[in-house]
């Protein structure tokens, strides 16, 4: 009898332990279905009633998702060669966006969270340009000259360019679109 119940025990532990790692797994990666890859950038395509693990996402994120007439974000949590992103090096985000109305790009530790005393974020608005309307921001921990965005310190990070009034966002044509490249400048240590 005292067998039969450990082992009912064993097996209710497993399942419960098992499902709650999968989900954990799910909600913190982007490996939802309705998810896009474009170059080094991801972005989450349907809206926050569209699926389970969105609706879950974004709860546990406090995250309110843009509806597909607002915008899109896109993330990125490593380089346009695949290397992760680390607060030891420099990086520029450099390029162009699609056409919008107005767009931002924020550096942000993990989850969201607001850093006072440093800029969290630029805008469109706030960019030097150069003569073919092309950009470039210098993400370091250390102020640069020009366009620059402080990195977290921290282990990990991720850039989130989120993009207002866009006609991508509402089109099926996502994949289709040139995003700006994040390339690894110099490292330090």
């Amino acid at each position: 009898m005292i067998s039969f119940v450990l082992q009912v025990a064993t097996a209710f532990l497993i399942a419960i332990g098992g499902g709650t790692l999968s989900l954990l797994y799910v909600l913190d990666r982007d490996v939802s279905p309705v998810s896009v890859r474009v170059g080094a950038w991801s972005a989450l395509t349907a809206d926050v009633g569209g699926t389970p693990y969105s609706r879950a996402r974004a709860a546990r994120q406090a995250a309110l998702p843009l509806g597909p007439a607002e915008g899109i974000a896109f993330s990125a949590t490593a380089d346009s060669d695949g290397r992760s992103l680390t607060s030891n090096c420099r990086y520029v985000v450099a390029g162009t966006v699609p056409p919008n109305r107005f767009w931002t790009l924020e550096a942000t530790p993990g989850e969201r969270s607001a850093r006072f005393g440093a800029q969290a974020a630029i805008t469109s608005l706030d960019l030097l340009r150069d003569e073919a309307n092309d950009f470039a921001v210098t993400i370091s921990t250390t102020p640069a000259p020009g366009n620059w965005l402080m990195a977290p310190d921290a282990a990990s990070w991720r850039l989130v360019l989120t993009l207002y009034d866009t006609s991508i966002a509402a089109s099926a044509g996502v994949t289709d679109v040139v995003l700006p490249r994040i390339v690894r400048s110099d490292c330090r240590g």
